[in-house]
């Protein structure tokens, strides 16, 4: 493989281990903000939230748009989330609530997430 070919691959690896960071982080801070907003919460409240806490989607909040409505589905899917349409501002929205499947997975991935976080700085030390 030409050299130049090499770099290509190396920052497409980047690019790739970098976008399934932000995605894993993404999916997290959507389902603890499901948790804390309590009753429910609509997904524009959601966009802007993660817009503010998940720094690669701070530059653009519609570009995020897709990618929270596809976790929404996603969770909803697998029994995470519930989704309600009411009407809001004279508009119908979509509201979510977190399951008891939901917060239980939030729970066990902030649990997972915190030992690889402590795991991985260990192993960087050396």
């Amino acid at each position: 493989m030409p050299k130049g070919d090499a770099s290509n691959v190396d920052d497409g690896m980047k690019y790739y281990m970098t976008k399934d960071m932000y995605h894993l982080i993404m999916k997290l801070v959507i389902l603890g903000k499901i948790k804390k907003g309590g009753s429910s919460i609509y997904a524009y409240e959601l966009i802007n939230h993660v817009a503010q806490h998940v720094p690669k989607y701070r530059k653009g909040k519609m570009a995020i748009k897709n990618d929270i409505y596809n976790t929404l589905s996603k969770f909803e899917l697998l029994g995470y989330v519930n989704q309600q349409k009411k009407l809001s501002g004279g508009k119908i929205k979509n509201f979510y609530t977190l399951t008891k499947k939901g917060e239980k997975s939030l729970s066990e991935s902030k649990k997972i997430l915190k030992d690889a976080m402590k795991n991985v700085a260990k192993q960087l030390e050396g």
